[in-house]
C-alpha cells in the first residue's frame, strides 16, 4: 500500500492532468516515481510521457508496477515491446530481491527481451543490467538469461545453473556463447561441463542446428518415448508443438499416461489433439460434449468428466431411458461401472435391458452404507459417473429416487449434487428416513436455518453427522442444540456472548439430559482462543445449584431466572441497565424481542451506543438498522462527540488534525450525512490526509475536486509543481492548499 502522501498526490494528478511532465519531474521526481511504482492507476499522460524513455526512473518504476500491469494490459504489451535497460532492471531486479511475489513478467517474455538484442547492441553497455544478468537471479527467471548474447552472460548462467538447465537450454547457451563470446569459450565451456548433444567439432552454424534439431517435432517425439524424460519438464523446452505429428504418433503406438497429461495439459493443445490424445477431461472442458458421449471410453471416466456440466442431450437420454423407474437406475448402477464402451452404447445397451424387463433388484437400500460422515468429499469414479446421471434427472425424479439409491449414490446426490434443492430438506424431515437424514446432515451446503432444524431432531447420528462436517456454527446453535455431544463440540468451536443465553444451555442441558453432566460442561474451553465457555460467575453460580440438597428447587431457580431474562422485560431491563453504565450487551446472543424493543426505544431511548450495538445482530429487523445508520457515533471519537453536541461543523474539522489511516470517522459522517465532500476539501487538514479520503467509490468528492484543481491549478506547470512540493508538509485544507499555490505563482515576480 502506497502511503497517504502520496495518495493525495495522486488524487490530484488524476483531478486535473497537468500540461507540463518533464518540468514537473524534474522538481518532483522522488513522488512521482513512488507514485509510478505502486499506484494502480496513473494519469494517461504521463505513463505516455515514460513510455517514450525520456524518464528512465520513471520506465523503470511502471515496469515494476504488477498493480498497474494488471489493471492496463496494453501498457505491459507495450513495455514488453519496449525492451529497453529500465524495463529490463525493473523485472531482473524484481525477481531477485523478492523471491515468492507473483511476478507480472512470464519466463517466456523475459526470455523474448532478452534475445533480442545482438552482440554488439548499445544496450550492454548499462553495468547495471550486465551486473543483474551474471549474479545469479534467485527465481522465476534465472534460466532466461542462456538466450543473452551480451559478453560474459550466458556463460555464466551456464555455469552456475548447469544442473538444473535442460539439454535445450544448455544448447541455447552455448549458442548464445559462441556469438557473443567466440568458439573458444564454448570449448572451455564443456571442458568444465560437457554437454554431449552439443555437436564436434564446435562452430556456430552447428551449434545453431543442433539446437534446431533437438527443438524439432523428430526430436520430440523421440524423447517423449524416452523412459529418464520427465514429460512437464521436456515440453518446456518447446515454444510450439506440431500436434498432428503428435497424435499421428499416438495412434500408431500409444504415449503413456503422464506424457498425454502433460501434453494435454499445454495451453496451445486443440482439441482435436486432446481427442485424439483421447484427454476426456480436456475436451469436456472445451464443450464438445457430443464427442464425450459418442467416442470417450470407458464410460464412467466420460460420465465423470461431464460432472456440474448441463448437457441437454445427456438429460434427454436419461429422460427417455431411465426415468423414474428405479429398476432402470439399479441396472445403470451395476453397468456404468463395468461398461467398457461409451456413453451412447451404455444407453443402447441400458435400452436393451429396460424393453426386456432384465433389471436387477440390487443393490438395494441400505444394502451398501453412506460414507462416514465428515469424511473426504472426493467420490470414486464409479459414484461421481452415477452422480452425473442423477445430475441430469428432473428434481422430481432425483427425489423420487432417493428413498431407494443405495448409501455411496445417496450420500453423493444430498452433498455433492450439482443443483442443490433446499426444499428436498422438508421432505426428507417429513419422510424420516435416518440414512437420508444422516446422509443430509453432511452437505456443508445447507443453511443455518437447516441445520438448526437437523440439530432438533436429537437424532444421534444426525448430531453426528453435523459436528463432523459443520464449521461455521452460529451461536444460537449451542442455545437450540438438544443433543448433548453436539452442543460440546459447538461450546468448544464458538463463543456464546451473555448470561442468560449461557444460562439457558445450561438448564436445556439438565432439564433434558439431567444435572450430571453439567460439571464437566462448564468447565469447556473454545480451542482457538483458550478462553472457558462459561464466565467465573456462572459456573460459581451453577456449582452452587448443583450442590443444593433439593434439585427440583434448584432447577426451579435456574429457570426462573433464565425466564426472567429472556422476556420482553428481562431484555429492556438489560438494555436500560447497560444505558446507564454504557456496557455494551448488543453483542450478547439473545433471542431478542425486537418489536417491544423498537416500541420501548421510541417511547424513551436507550443509550445511543448501547441501541447501534444492538442493531448490529444479524437478525435485526431492517427498520431498527436504519435508525441506527444515521447516527453520530459520539462515543467513537473525540470530533464526533463535539459534533453530537452542537459544535459548528467547521470548527469541529479545524479543531481536529486528521491522522493517517484514522479517517474512519470522516468516511462515516459521509455516509450517514453529516460532512459533505465540500465540507471535507474545504475544512479538513491536514490537505495530504483529507485527499487520501478520497476513494474510487467517491465519484461526488472526485467531481468536486476536479472542479477546484482545474480553476487553481489549471495546466501551468509552475502551480502545479508548488502544489505538490507543498503538499506533504501543508497544514491546511485540500482547498486552502490549491489557492495558497494559485496565489504564491500568480503574485510571484514575472507571473504572467
Amino acid at each position: 500500500m502506497y502511503e497517504p502522501g502520496s495518495k493525495a498526490a495522486l488524487a490530484l494528478l488524476e483531478a486535473a492532468e497537468p500540461g507540463d511532465w518533464p518540468r514537473l519531474i524534474a522538481s518532483r521526481r522522488e513522488m512521482l516515481i513512488a507514485l509510478a511504482q505502486q499506484a494502480p492507476r496513473l494519469p494517461r499522460t504521463l505513463i505516455e510521457h515514460a513510455l517514450t524513455g525520456a524518464e528512465p526512473g520513471l520506465l523503470r518504476a511502471i515496469a515494476d508496477n504488477t498493480a498497474l500491469q494488471a489493471e492496463r494490459p496494453d501498457v505491459h504489451g507495450r513495455l514488453l515491446a519496449d525492451g529497453s535497460a529500465p524495463v529490463l532492471k525493473a523485472v531482473l531486479y524484481r525477481d531477485s530481491s523478492r523471491y515468492g511475489e507473483q511476478p507480472c513478467w512470464s519466463h517466456a517474455e523475459v526470455r523474448e527481451m532478452l534475445a533480442r538484442p545482438g552482440r554488439d547492441d548499445p544496450l550492454w553497455s548499462d553495468p547495471e543490467l550486465v551486473r543483474l544478468l551474471t549474479g545469479g537471479l534467485h527465481y522465476t527467471h534465472h534460466t532466461a538469461p542462456v538466450v543473452c548474447r551480451a559478453p560474459g552472460v550466458a556463460a555464466a548462467t551456464y555455469r552456475a545453473r548447469y544442473d538444473i538447465l535442460g539439454t535445450t537450454d544448455r544448447l541455447h547457451a552455448l549458442a548464445s556463447v559462441a556469438e557473443a563470446d567466440g568458439i573458444d569459450a564454448v570449448a572451455a565451456l564443456l571442458a568444465e561441463h560437457d554437454t554431449p548433444e552439443a555437436p564436434r567439432p564446435l562452430d556456430l552454424a552447428s551449434l545453431r542446428a543442433a539446437l534446431e534439431e533437438f527443438q524439432s517435432t523428430r526430436s520430440l517425439l523421440t524423447h517423449l518415448r524416452a523412459r529418464d524424460i520427465v514429460p512437464g519438464h521436456l515440453l518446456r523446452h518447446y515454444a510450439t508443438i506440431d500436434w498432428a505429428a503428435v497424435t499421428a504418433e499416438h495412434l500408431r503406438k500409444k504415449f503413456a499416461k503422464e506424457t498425454v497429461t502433460a501434453l494435454t495439459s499445454r495451453p496451445d493443445c486443440t482439441a482435436e489433439a486432446a481427442r485424439a490424445l483421447g484427454d476426456i477431461a480436456v475436451v469436456a472442458a472445451a464443450g464438445d460434449h457430443d464427442w464425450v458421449i459418442d467416442h470417450a471410453v470407458p464410460a464412467k471416466n466420460a460420465l465423470k468428466a461431464l460432472r456440474g456440466t448441463r448437457i441437454e442431450r445427456l438429460e434427454q437420454l436419461v429422460a427417455d431411458v431411465l426415468g423414474d423407474d428405479p429398476g432402470a437406475w439399479r441396472a445403470m448402477r451395476v453397468e456404468a461401472t463395468r461398461h467398457k464402451g461409451t456413453i451412447a452404447e451404455l444407453f443402447t445397451l441400458l435400452t436393451a435391458r429396460v424393453t426386456a424387463g432384465d433389471l436387477p433388484d440390487r443393490p438395494r437400500p441400505g444394502e451398501v452404507p453412506p460414507p462416514p460422515a465428515g469424511g473426504r468429499l472426493s467420490l470414486k469414479i464409479a459414484d461421481a459417473a452415477y452422480l452425473t446421471l442423477l445430475d441430469a434427472a428432473t428434481p422430481d425424479v432425483r427425489l423420487a429416487l432417493l428413498p431407494v439409491l443405495d448409501g455411496p449414490a445417496a450420500h453423493a446426490l444430498l452433498t455433492q449434487g450439482h443443483e442443490r434443492i433446499p426444499e428436498w430438506t422438508d421432505v426428507l424431515l417429513a419422510l424420516g428416513d435416518v440414512t437420508l437424514l444422516t446422509c443430509l446432515a453432511d452437505d456443508r451446503r445447507l443453511s443455518a436455518e437447516e441445520v438448526t432444524r437437523l440439530m432438533a431432531l436429537d437424532v444421534p447420528e444426525v448430531s453426528h453427522a453435523l459436528g463432523a462436517r459443520h464449521r461455521d456454527w452460529a451461536p444460537r446453535s449451542a442455545v437450540n442444540c438438544p443433543d448433548t455431544g453436539l452442543r460440546t463440540v459447538i461450546l468448544t468451536k464458538i463463543h456464546v456472548r451473555g448470561e442468560i443465553p449461557r444460562l439457558r444451555i445450561l438448564l436445556d442441558e439438565w432439564e433434558r439430559h439431567g444435572r450430571e453432566g453439567l460439571p464437566a460442561m462448564i468447565k469447556l474451553t473454545v480451542a482457538q482462543s483458550g478462553l472457558p465457555a462459561f464466565t467465573a460467575a456462572i459456573r460459581r453460580r451453577v456449582e452452587g445449584l448443583l450442590a443444593h440438597d433439593d434439585e427440583a428447587a434448584a432447577l426451579a431457580e435456574l429457570r426462573a431466572r433464565v425466564l426472567d431474562g429472556e422476556s420482553a422485560a428481562g431484555q429492556i431491563a438489560l438494555l436500560r441497565k447497560a444505558s446507564a453504565k454504557y456496557k455494551t450487551v448488543g453483542i450478547e446472543h439473545h433471542d431478542w424481542h425486537w418489536a417491544d424493543l423498537l416500541a420501548e426505544h421510541r417511547r424513551e431511548p436507550f443509550a445511543d451506543q448501547v441501541f447501534f450495538d444492538l442493531t448490529r445482530a444479524p437478525a435485526c429487523p431492517d427498520d431498527l438498522r436504519a435508525l441506527a445508520d444515521g447516527m453520530v457515533r459520539h462515543w467513537e471519537t473525540d470530533a464526533e462527540a463535539e459534533l453530537a453536541d452542537g459544535k459548528p461543523l467547521a470548527d469541529v474539522l479545524a479543531a481536529h488534525t486528521l491522522i493517517d489511516q484514522q479517517t474512519q470517522w470522516i468516511r462515516r459522517l459521509l455516509r450517514g450525512g453529516h460532512l459533505t465532500w465540500t465540507d471535507v476539501l474545504t475544512h479538513a487538514r491536514p490537505a495530504k490526509t483529507a485527499l487520501a479520503v478520497l476513494t474510487d467509490d467517491d465519484p461526488e468528492g472526485r467531481k468536486l475536486l476536479a472542479e477546484h484543481v482545474t480553476a487553481e491549478l489549471g495546466t501551468a506547470a509552475d502551480t502545479w509543481q508548488l502544489a505538490l512540493t507543498m503538499l506533504p508538509e501543508f497544514t491546511g485544507s485540500p482547498l486552502e492548499l490549491l489557492r495558497t499555490a494559485n496565489l504564491a505563482v500568480g503574485a510571484a515576480p514575472g507571473a504572467a
